[in-house]
């Protein structure tokens, strides 16, 4: 019984981080300037920022994807937070 419940849990968490590495490439991606992935990849390799589609994702996108995620997760955290320090029987 402990092994199926545990290999569920795996399933959801391996989905879960699909979607999330999902959703951070059609972040980056897409936005009123089109910008491909081959130059996304280009852009992150290279670090210099030449072409206008490499600034626009090195200066905007990209830390604003960042934010997104560090937001995120420190929404997470200060909801388990309250919820542990709340004694909630769900929060366990």
């Amino acid at each position: 019984m402990k092994s199926s419940s545990n290999k569920k849990i795996l399933w959801i968490y391996l989905i879960a981080t699909a979607l999330l590495l999902l959703s951070i490439l059609l972040g980056v991606l897409l936005g009123a300037t089109e910008v491909s992935f081959s130059d996304m990849l280009g852009a992150i390799g290279k670090g210099s920022a030449e072409s206008p589609e490499a600034r626009i994702l090195i200066y905007v996108r990209l830390p604003r994807m960042l934010s997104t995620l560090i937001c995120g997760a420190a929404l997470a955290v200060s909801g388990a937070v309250i919820q542990g320090v709340l004694a909630n029987r769900l929060a366990s």
